[in-house]
């Protein structure tokens, strides 16, 4: 990659709550790239530092915390949550904002009739990454019932420890990711959809142990 761009349409990229936020991602590279996707991710959290005494008797404090996780996959068809580092068998994504929300570009026929394999996976760094249980998700029903559910897991077609408890809804696309600008201009995009599924994955818990050492670090795909 020889360049790398976020080009805000407004110039002070000032935004306050509930606007939309529109820009362009430039990207060049110097060769042909093999990519699953390409991924924009939005944190937002919260640093604190104070110390008490001083000199020999002075203590340092420190604190973070991450109120919101956001990503939308630009192009490709990859789509994943935000990663829980060491949850072990239970990770609620409903603790972080936004962590566990998959928005994925449908048209008017997948919003009757789509299934989708989704995978709770372990992140491993360096390694391939740990296959935890799986769920076969008929969309259509989830979202018509209009609550949360929980699906057992399975791995290689048997049954496996575990579930996932999610819950889906669709929008029409123009309404998540607006394409014109302010100005009037029309904002061009590779991925535009009549619908966009939002696919929320509330929590997966009683998740089976995928390392010998240290907690699972957990995510959906």
């Amino acid at each position: 990659m020889t360049s790398f761009a976020i080009e805000l349409e407004r110039q002070n990229g000032i935004y306050y709550a509930g606007e939309v936020v529109r820009g362009t991602v430039k990207l060049r590279c110097g060769s042909a790239v093999k990519c699953r996707s390409v991924s924009v991710q939005f944190n937002g959290q919260a640093k604190i530092h104070w110390h008490t005494g001083s000199g020999d008797d002075r203590s340092d404090y420190d604190g973070n915390t991450l109120f919101e996780d956001q990503r939308y996959t630009i192009r490709g068809n990859f789509y994943k949550t935000g990663l829980l580092d060491n949850a072990g068998e239970n990770a609620y994504f409903d603790k972080i904002h936004n962590l566990g929300v998959i928005q994925i570009p449908c048209s008017s026929q997948e919003t009757q009739q789509l299934q989708l394999i989704v995978r709770v996976m372990d992140y491993d760094w360096g390694r391939k990454d740990d296959l935890l249980g799986e769920v076969l998700l008929d969309v259509p029903a989830l979202a018509k019932s209009g609550e949360k559910q929980s699906f057992p897991l399975t791995r290689e077609g048997r049954s496996e420890k575990g579930e996932a408890t999610m819950s889906a809804k669709y929008m029409p696309y123009d309404a998540l990711f607006p394409t014109t600008s302010q100005s009037g201009t029309k904002i061009s995009g590779d991925i535009h959809q009549d619908y966009c599924l939002i696919l929320h994955i509330h929590q997966a818990t009683g998740l089976r142990k995928a390392d010998w050492a240290g907690k699972n670090d957990v995510y959906v795909q």
